[in-house]
């Protein structure tokens, strides 16, 4: 697996990239088609869109270098530019995303839950292409296994390094152990969490539910995933990303619950594009 898509003149295109950039076109999709049938308008939903993948990307490159700060000491600073490299920690996209789609509606006056709302089936949606890019570029790889869905990285990968460095290969091993595709396990789970909210959008009276049936829902099926990670260095109870789900999940269900008593009531698509 060649983890470069192709070479452009000096410039490399990597599947990360190239997968990367899907997952925004298709969340972008979504985000304005939905638009379309709500009371926020294709104008809004176009620069909510772009607002959230410009800071998503700053929020998930700045804790990824935050978290792994050793790895870029000695490199040239542009190092910490290069997202097309791999780096990017999906916790620190989203919560930077949130904050600027907040900052939007409070400047233009939107309200919250519908904005939260419409803009959420999109999110899972463009994450799922995103791993796709993780399982091309061998990073955020699974455990190492004897399964028949096992995946063998090349040697040249990360992954030998990582293997290495936890004792799971000696210092002159020339190949990777097979490790599970926990980037593609990710990849599904997100594709049924969009489908999911799509179709239980209508069976939700309160603008804002939808939100935080997601918070709640993704936080479960993180903390499993994570759970089959690999590239984690070894020790520690928990992964980073399972003591984040630990706090978004009562969240987002504290959150459906407020919002089922003191939210703005869901009105019939046809009355909100009056």
């Amino acid at each position: 697996m060649d983890p470069v898509a192709l070479y452009l003149g000096p410039l490399t295109i990597r599947w990360y990239g190239v997968f990367f950039a899907i997952g925004f076109v298709a969340g972008y999709w979504v985000l304005l088609a939905r638009a379309r049938k709500s009371t926020v308008g294709e104008t809004h939903a176009g620069n909510l869109a772009l607002t959230a993948m410009l800071a998503g990307v700053a929020g998930a490159r700045l804790l990824y270098v935050t978290t792994h700060w050793s790895q870029f000491q000695g490199q040239p600073w542009l190092e910490m530019l290069r997202i097309d490299h791999g780096g990017l920690v999906f916790y620190g996209g989203f919560i930077a995303a949130t904050l600027s789609m907040l900052l939007y509606a409070r400047r233009n006056r939107l309200p919250l839950g519908n904005i939260a709302d419409l803009a959420v089936p999109a999110l899972p949606l463009a994450h799922a292409f995103g791993r796709i890019g993780c399982f091309l570029n061998g990073c955020c790889f699974g455990k190492v296994s004897d399964s028949v869905l096992a995946w063998t990285y090349p040697a040249t990968s990360d992954v030998r390094a990582i293997q290495i460095a936890k004792g799971l290969l000696p210092p002159d091993a020339v190949a990777c152990l097979p490790v599970l595709p926990v980037q593609l396990f990710e990849s599904g789970f997100n594709l049924l969490l969009c489908g999911g909210l799509l179709l239980l959008e209508k069976r939700l009276p309160r603008y804002g539910q939808l939100a935080a049936v997601y918070l709640s829902v993704y936080a479960c099926g993180r903390f499993i995933l994570e759970g089959l990670r690999g590239d984690y260095p070894a020790g520690g109870m928990l992964t980073p990303g399972q003591n984040t789900a630990i706090l978004l999940l009562p969240a987002g269900l504290i959150l459906f619950f407020v919002l089922g008593k003191f939210g703005a009531r869901r009105k019939p698509m046809r009355e909100a594009n009056r």
